[in-house]
């Protein structure tokens, strides 16, 4: 025990002591794991991975089965709002003839970015307050900390969250953002895409850190993989390299599919072989339902483990991924783009563009009916403007004529 001076003021000490027997009791009273059980149990869980290895990647499938199949429906739209944002032809063009018109109305773009614009011309240069009322200095230094950290030289935070709101803008739900100190550098935002994070059904509006878990699925390099063992965050990472990856019924996550999300063709190289990665952060079941950890991370490759499971240290964080919406869902995490509810109306405004240059193109380039016998070359049937065909007598003198049809005939043939 420390020697009482008189001197010195205990208001602090008394304080801290005062906070660590709050903490103590809201733990008893909601239930929550002290330090030294929280540290047995991730004893436990680690020697469980090591008997057990396939529950923990069962597991973890089975929570990415129940989170894609329960967003089946939002993940099928927001994929429609992304085309429609890139302004990629409607499905329908397809079945088009080769010389229908292919018009596409440029407004969905245009839309989103309008409103990224209005979120990006919101941040003034100094838009960061910090205070804090027991130290002033504290406050002062942590301002200018974050100042030269969030700049464009350093983690670009405006641009980053404006790239994450455009997302969010065009199919309801930002790029996730998730935070990196990488050494020599400083601080940095990684931004991943919607369909690449798999969150429980059960997660409420507004709140990205609710839910029962939280999972980061990733096509890595071998040789990352590879590095990440020598720098002792994965481990047995060799039997994973010739490993057949099971994608399982996520059809957003197939190599094919995040290629073509970028508008490009996957194709496999020879040098470069890519396993499935995922990251798993949240609460940990075993067999029967029970807790094994309240908040643990470990990650598969391959169906297999290669980061055994462990506690998360972060006091204030669950898992690092944050995602939000502009608009928000009432009942559920996922929610409203501005493009949800014109989906059918710009790709209606697409065909009847379509459908008016399809007439105009029957107007002022009507069918032409070619006699053949009368041609010198029977295989010149090609048209274009001031055309000179060479002919032989013949008893009507027509070699060739246009067709006159009506109106309707025309609309009717556009389609």
């Amino acid at each position: 025990m420390a020697a009482y001076e008189p001197n010195t003021d205990p208001t602090q000490e008394l304080l801290d002591r005062k906070r660590a027997i709050e903490r103590r009791i809201a733990a008893i009273e909601t239930g929550q794991i002290d330090t030294q059980e929280l540290a047995e149990r991730e004893e436990a869980a680690a020697a469980y991975a090591g008997e057990n290895e396939q529950h923990f990647a069962s597991y973890l499938q089975d929570c990415i089965n129940q989170s894609v199949k329960a967003n089946t429906e939002i993940r099928r739209i927001q994929a429609h709002c992304y085309r429609v944002y890139q302004e990629d032809e409607p499905v329908n063009f397809a079945k088009k003839e080769p010389w229908q018109s292919r018009i596409v109305v440029p407004k969905p773009f245009g839309t989103v970015q309008y409103g990224a614009s209005a979120i990006k011309r919101a941040f003034t240069p100094k838009f960061l307050s910090i205070t804090n009322v027991k130290n002033e200095k504290h406050g002062e230094f942590w301002q200018k900390v974050l100042e030269n950290q969030l700049n464009d030289q350093h983690a670009k935070f405006v641009i980053r969250f404006t790239d994450a709101t455009t997302m969010a803008l065009a199919i309801g739900i930002s790029m996730e953002m998730i935070p990196q100190w990488i050494p020599g550098k400083g601080f940095a935002f990684n931004l991943v895409e919607p369909w690449k994070i798999h969150r429980d059904p059960d997660a409420s509006p507004r709140d990205p850190q609710s839910g029962l878990y939280w999972i980061h699925q990733e096509w890595l390099d071998w040789h990352i993989l590879k590095e990440g063992e020598k720098l002792g965050k994965y481990e047995k990472v060799g039997r994973v390299h010739d490993t057949e990856t099971p994608v399982g019924d996520n059809p957003w996550m197939t190599q094919e599919a995040i290629a073509a999300r970028k508008g490009m063709i996957w194709e496999r190289a020879q040098f470069r072989p890519m396993i499935l990665t995922s990251e798993f952060w949240g609460v940990v079941l075993d067999p029967k339902g029970n807790m094994l950890l309240p908040n643990a991370r470990f990650t598969t490759a391959a169906g297999r483990i290669i980061e055994k499971p462990r506690a998360v240290t972060y006091k204030m964080l669950r898992w690092p991924g944050i995602a939000f919406s502009p608009m928000p869902d009432l009942l559920k995490f996922n929610g409203r783009g501005l493009l949800h509810g014109i989906l059918s109306l710009w790709e209606s405004m697409c065909n009847l563009m379509c459908l008016h240059n399809d007439n105009l193109q029957w107007i002022v380039n009507p069918m032409t009916e070619i006699n053949v016998e009368a041609l010198v070359d029977a295989a010149d049937t090609e048209t274009w403007p001031g055309k000179e065909y060479l002919v032989r007598d013949t008893v009507n003198g027509l070699e060739q004529q246009n067709c006159d049809e009506n109106s309707i005939v025309n609309r009717l043939i556009s389609f």
